[in-house]
């Protein structure tokens, strides 16, 4: 009867061994599933986070590029003021440098109306060739 004895205690220690392991698979199965579940959870959770940051961030980069570009446009504004300025300087000085050539212009004509026998020029000393006026 020992054998059976022994039969008995090992195939007891079988049973309680595989329900042991069957216990202990099941234990892993629903540690397994409940981490799954945290690491989709935490994975939808960082999406969405990281969506709102991106949105958030184009809005930023939105309103940085209306300020610059508002800055952009005043400068141009200003640019085309001055140029404008420094242009109407130009053709003023112009108008009046015209008007100052004209008055001259016809001052010059009444003058050489005036002058009906022009003067006879006449040179004070003899006109002699280089060689002569070296000697």
């Amino acid at each position: 009867m020992e054998i059976a004895n022994n039969m008995r205690g090992i195939t007891e220690n079988i049973v309680t061994s595989y329900d042991a392991r069957v216990r202990a698979l099941g234990d892993l199965v629903v540690d397994t599933r409940k981490s799954l579940k945290g690491f989709a959870s935490d994975r939808k959770k960082m999406a969405r986070e990281q969506a709102e940051t991106l949105k958030k961030g184009e809005t930023d980069r939105l309103k940085s590029f209306k300020v610059m570009m508002g800055g952009i446009q005043k400068d141009i504004k200003d640019i085309e003021t001055y140029v404008k300025k420094l242009l109407g300087e130009y053709s003023s000085d112009m108008k009046k440098a015209a008007n100052a050539w004209q008055g001259m212009s016809k001052t010059m004509a009444r003058a050489r109306k005036g002058m009906a026998v022009r003067p006879k020029v006449e040179a004070k000393v003899k006109v002699r060739p280089v060689k002569e006026a070296v000697k």
